[in-house]
């Protein structure tokens, strides 16, 4: 094969993977967006969200942004937070939040995301004094349309705090016949699309006008079960096959940890988050010493690890073009010195043969005279 013939080839490779790689890098540069942890922290100490942030950090979220608003933390608190690479909003005051924090917070949430909702592909949210990670939830939740997804506890007839909830929604006759029998959607851990939890604000808003002073997890309910919010996106996980379980109304002997005190779910898979473990005394304790401070090394720990970013899918193409573009070069000029020697071998042949020759003639001719 001639020189011409290789750059031609070279040049072919080289179109070819310039127009793949130039339509992967603009696909994935459209929906190159961080996922969002999101949460409230009220007049907490340190030691009673120390296991949620260093479980966290454990895991090692990729390409993840966590944002917290607070309220009534000591300064120590807050620069440990800090330490793990979290951002920090002040919980903006309104009257609404000593009203009803737990419903205040949906709002905080909503307007922040209103700002934000095409910085963020999926957000999770979930109550902070009671949960841990145990491994990355949105793997588990990668889709490529809007969701919003919910997890099961037991049921509202057996839990007399959802059950109180409730019935200031609705009559007893509604309570008993439509909601008694269905499990408890959990407002303590929720994932979706930003789009999601900004509708649901609105859901929320519009219920607010009927003036009923409950819980945000009654109103969750009332309107996911009974006015069907979400209906066509909903994704609901439970105990049995989620991965993110709220074990505070499970019993105690259908719950199983790993030889590494990992919470398991009832098909034996590691569970990504565990709510209200707080509720188990012996789960409690072994959280608290696998999260303890003692046993996490605060002086190796990088707070880009929280949050850290994996080669993406656009540096691997880059790297993967340009290894390419080398290797192609590199075969280019060995060729090209290939042809340079040969050129040169023929050449010299050529001239030791014309010595050759000379010599020989002489050699004759002397032979002649003589």
């Amino acid at each position: 094969m001639t020189s011409k013939n290789y750059i031609k080839i070279f040049i072919f490779i080289f179109i070819f993977i310039f127009i793949i790689s130039f339509y992967f890098i603009i696909k994935n540069t459209q929906n190159n967006k961080k996922n969002l942890i999101i949460g409230f922290i009220f007049n907490y100490s340190w030691s009673r969200v120390r296991n949620f942030f260093i479980s966290l950090a454990k895991v090692g979220f990729q390409n993840c942004e966590i944002v917290m608003f607070v309220k009534g933390l000591s300064q120590d608190t807050l620069e440990k937070i800090k330490s793990f690479g979290v951002i920090i909003y002040p919980i903006p005051d309104n009257p609404f939040f000593y009203k009803n924090s737990l419903c205040y917070r949906w709002e905080v949430y909503a307007n922040f995301l209103k700002e934000n909702k095409d910085k963020y592909n999926i957000v999770f949210t979930c109550d902070i004094r009671d949960s841990i990670f145990q491994k990355d939830v949105f793997q588990y939740y990668n889709y490529d349309k809007p969701f919003f997804g919910v997890g099961l506890e037991d049921f509202i007839l057996s839990n007399k705090f959802n059950k109180a909830w409730l019935l200031k929604i609705v009559d007893e006759n509604l309570f008993y016949n439509f909601f008694a029998n269905k499990p408890v959607i959990c407002a303590g851990v929720l994932i979706g699309t930003p789009d999601k939890f900004i509708e649901l604000q609105s859901a929320f808003n519009k219920f607010y006008e009927r003036k009923i002073d409950t819980a945000d997890q009654g109103i969750l309910n009332y309107l996911i079960y009974y006015e069907k919010l979400f209906n066509d996106c909903l994704i609901v996980r439970d105990n049995y096959n989620g991965y993110i379980m709220t074990i505070g109304g499970t019993e105690r002997s259908r719950l199983h940890l790993d030889k590494d005190d990992n919470i398991l779910n009832y098909n034996g898979q590691i569970a990504a988050v565990v709510h209200q473990y707080d509720r188990h005394h012996d789960i409690t304790y072994k959280f608290n010493r696998k999260f303890n401070e003692r046993n996490f090394n605060f002086s190796s720990y990088k707070k880009e690890s929280l949050i850290s970013v994996k080669l993406t899918t656009n540096k691997i193409i880059i790297i993967i073009f340009i290894f390419i573009i080398i290797i192609a070069i590199i075969i280019y000029i060995f060729h090209k010195l290939k042809n340079y020697y040969q050129k040169l071998n023929k050449k010299r042949r050529k001239t030791r043969i014309k010595i050759y020759r000379k010599k020989r003639k002489k050699k004759k001719h002397s032979y002649i005279q003589l």
